[in-house]
């Protein structure tokens, strides 16, 4: 949606930025790291940054709604990969 933006003139290519709250916070940091060329600001409001460390809970129910917990084992791998706090050096 963002690179149509700006290839329409609808958006101005050196004031894009991203924000999202909780997991949009996770989606809104991790993006400016993984699309430093897109975006020039991110604002995260109660961002989630190591999903693994997360998990570490005693309850991780609180964190992840049942009918996720399986895409969630399964998506592991990946959400190490894209947690922000592994995206640091970019």
């Amino acid at each position: 949606g963002v690179r149509w933006a700006i290839k329409e003139g609808k958006a101005d290519a050196s004031k894009v930025a991203i924000m999202g709250a909780s997991f949009g916070g996770y989606v809104s940091t991790a993006s400016l790291a993984l699309e430093k060329d897109l975006y020039k600001c991110s604002v995260s409001f109660a961002g989630v940054y190591d999903w693994p460390e997360m998990q570490k809970s005693d309850d991780k129910s609180k964190y992840i709604a049942p009918w996720l917990k399986e895409s969630y084992i399964l998506a592991y791998d990946a959400l190490v990969a894209y947690s922000p706090t592994n995206l640091v050096d970019k």
